[in-house]
């Protein structure tokens, strides 16, 4: 075997239990190594973990026949040490006479809880290690337990440190980035496989006309493009999208975070296993997203945005109840939608106080005295399912929700089971008395509304709102790892159905979806005519 360069760490772990499945599961967010061994007693074992290894694609993993092996392997840098506390004297013994003898070398070793059984042994543990002058790291997962490090960098900071200090800023070490003049001059990088479109809405097909002209006129290759929601502000836009994409071949990913947010993707996994197995599918889904209003102008501006919070952030909402509501492993269309009932309210943006207020905030284009748009949407959908039941999904948003911060919630409900998630709920609140002032800030929460008293904390948000799984997901299919969940076909679908929702509260009534005209349908916000 040839040696890996040593910009990437290759491990290997010594034992195969729970433990060591843990670690490879969560290997999945580690950038810089790769499982690439196990060793247990028991062979079996060891194949099964590094089976596990390879299906979570953290490393090519293989079992070895004894740890003496592992060492003696030039692509393994370092070890984890996860077998049980009676046998760490022994394991680290052969580590070390593996390397005196020169079978091989290790760059350093990681130790899980306890470092032994007692004092004697630990020291003995500690004596044998630096002999070889290993690098020791020791393993106490609960220091890096989120919700203990965010609520420790967070009463320090606003607690003890009440005049306000600034966070120590750290390198994200997920690639080495830099600015680009151009759309094309990315596309032009070799270095450059894939664009993720997170751009504002006016400028989707903007953006994706100059991906496709820099494309056929040569000036580069790209293996897929992600966009986020929604594809488009209306229906003959994201068809745009869809069929300028097409004609260069790229494969597409839309980007719908909340369905793969961890709560959202464990509770359904786990509802439909057990309790639709055995009592029948579920019937209702519901879902919500809110919070106080958008960071940016262009978000509240009708002609720009599309609308308001409706095609801001119905997008998830609708397709989240979809998402839950399709058998997992079945494609969507398995749960179709047939009726779409929408609601769309300015309840609190337009009143006088708050519309000199939004202006102040956002600028003098942004006026809800004479363009509002609105700040309340609900909807509910009614699905026919492939085996032949009608389902429900009721989804609502809002940009006038005062709480902590951004609220996400979802629910399932089926015979004899349910589920509910509210992203609040987070497992980690913080209270802070009227003595602790500072500056307003969103290190508690996305949106953050306050800075006394109790308020959640949602570590991690990022992951916790499903953008570590979505992105995940999207780089290994344009690595030809795995089918896509979600490509800019569903990304018109969805729109559609935003579509449909405007359609629907403007003409006060429920209507068949896909409803005639919807292609050419733009809603009276975005036109700049809806009054409340």
């Amino acid at each position: 075997m040839t040696a890996r360069p040593h910009d990437k760490l290759g491990v290997g772990f010594i034992g195969s239990g729970f433990n060591t499945r843990f670690h490879i599961q969560g290997w999945r967010g580690v950038r810089d190594a790769d499982v690439l061994g196990v060793w247990s007693p028991n062979a079996n074992n060891a194949a099964s973990a590094a089976q596990l290894a390879r299906d979570c694609d953290v490393g090519e993993a293989n079992a070895y026949k004894s740890i003496s092996a592992m060492v003696a392997d030039p692509r393994i840098d370092a070890l984890w040490l996860c077998g049980p506390n009676q046998a760490r004297i022994e394991n680290v013994e052969e580590i070390v006479h593996a390397i005196k003898s020169g079978k091989g070398t290790l760059r350093g070793l990681a130790c899980e809880k306890p470092l032994a059984r007692n004092v004697a042994e630990a020291e003995e543990v500690h004596r044998l290690v630096k002999s070889v002058r290993l690098k020791t790291g020791y393993l106490e997962n609960q220091l890096f337990a989120p919700h203990v490090e965010a609520g420790k960098n967070l009463l320090w900071a606003r607690g003890a440190a009440t005049t306000g200090r600034p966070y120590l800023a750290r390198d994200l070490e997920v690639g080495v980035a830099k600015p680009y003049q151009s759309i094309t001059a990315m596309v032009a990088d070799p270095r450059i496989d894939a664009l993720w479109l997170c751009g504002p809405n006016q400028a989707r097909i903007e953006n994706v006309e100059e991906i496709v002209h820099a494309i056929k006129t040569g000036k580069g290759t790209l293996k897929g493009i992600a966009c986020e929601k929604p594809l488009a502000r209306n229906v003959a836009e994201a068809k745009e999208v869809a069929r300028l994409v097409k004609s260069v071949g790229l494969q597409t990913g839309y980007l719908e975070n909340q369905l793969f947010a961890p709560h959202v993707e464990a509770g359904r996994k786990l509802l439909w296993a057990r309790g639709a197995a055995t009592t029948g599918r579920p019937f209702l889904a519901r879902a919500a997203e809110e919070h106080a209003g958008p960071h940016m102008p262009w978000f509240w501006q009708g002609h720009l945005q599309g609308g308001g919070v409706l095609n801001d952030m119905m997008c998830h909402s609708a397709l989240v109840v979809r998402h839950l509501l399709t058998e997992p492993g079945q494609p969507l269309s398995t749960v179709k939608p047939v009726r779409v009932t929408g609601h769309i309210a300015s309840l609190k943006w337009s009143r006088p106080a708050y519309v000199k207020r939004l202006s102040k905030m956002m600028g003098k284009e942004v006026n809800y005295a004479k363009t509002p748009s609105e700040d309340f949407a609900s909807l509910t959908i009614e699905f026919e399912t492939n085996d032949g039941h009608r389902v429900i999904g009721e989804a609502s948003t809002s940009w006038s929700y005062i709480g902590a911060g951004l609220r996400l919630s979802a629910e399932l409900l089926g015979p004899e089971y349910s589920m509910k998630w509210n992203s609040l709920d987070s497992g980690l609140q913080l209270f802070f008395s009227r003595e602790v002032t500072g500056r307003a800030g969103e290190d508690l929460v996305e949106k953050q509304n306050a800075e006394q008293g109790v308020m959640p904390v949602v570590p991690e948000e990022y992951n916790a709102y499903g953008y570590t799984g979505e992105d995940r997901h999207f780089v290994r299919v344009f690595l030809g790892k795995e089918k896509p969940l979600l490509t800019f076909d569903d990304g018109v679908e969805v729109v559609k159905m935003l579509m449909t929702a405007y359609q629907s509260a403007e003409a006060g009534r429920t209507l068949s979806f896909p409803p005639k005209g919807i292609e050419k349908f733009v809603p009276a916000v975005a036109k700049g005519t809806w009054r409340p």
